[in-house]
């Protein structure tokens, strides 16, 4: 436990300021307020809910007849909510949206914190590093732009990428590399698959 201490530290660290300064701050489900706002209030719910809704019931990713004449779902899909993440919501009913926002934000956050730390953690094993760590988890960019969680993936993934990156040069070893390539093909195979089987 104690070689994996900066770790566990790194996620859990942000994740409680997260939840101290939302009990502070009233914010669900310590208040009435919600983390929800702009495009993650009036955008994101719609269209997660037609996502997940089109994995359950079978219905097409290609094309939606709920928006006037129709217009393009997999153009939306692709920019909204073709995200491995989502697939989380499968674990929450679509009237709890709120608490998987709440959730998937929060967890998002330990995440980057967690990366930046493993970066880190390449270089130097110190303490410090945890100062670090939660100064990336808890920036400004993340706290700001929080509403389109869906960004969140590339801040979590950069500090695993550079690692990767200074493997090549430093070790000649591509693992990291091959890994965030597999992933990514992977991810892209699953959506194409999930388009396949609703034509």
């Amino acid at each position: 436990m104690k070689k994996y201490s900066n770790y566990l530290l790194a996620f859990l660290l942000p994740i409680g300021i997260m939840l101290f300064v939302m009990i502070i701050s009233k914010i669900y489900p310590f208040g009435d307020k919600i983390l929800l706002m702009q495009d993650g209030y009036t955008q994101h719910p719609g269209f997660l809910n037609s996502f997940i809704n089109s994995i359950i019931t079978g219905k097409s990713f290609l094309y939606s007849f709920k928006g006037l004449i129709g217009f393009n779902l997999y153009a939306c899909f692709a920019y909204y909510t073709f995200n491995i993440s989502n697939l989380l919501f499968l674990l929450f009913k679509t009237n709890n949206i709120i608490d998987f926002y709440t959730f998937i934000i929060i967890l998002k956050i330990g995440l980057a914190s967690l990366s930046m730390c493993i970066f880190l953690s390449y270089f130097n094993k110190d303490k410090k590093i945890i100062i670090f760590s939660l100064c990336y988890g808890l920036s400004s960019y993340n706290l700001l732009y929080y509403l389109n969680y869906m960004w969140f993936d590339s801040v979590i993934l950069l500090p695993i990428v550079i690692m990767g990156i200074e493997k090549i040069f430093k070790e000649n070893t591509f693992i990291l590399d091959i890994l965030y390539v597999f992933f990514l093909l992977f991810i892209l195979h699953i959506s194409r698959l999930l388009i396949n089987l609703k034509k």
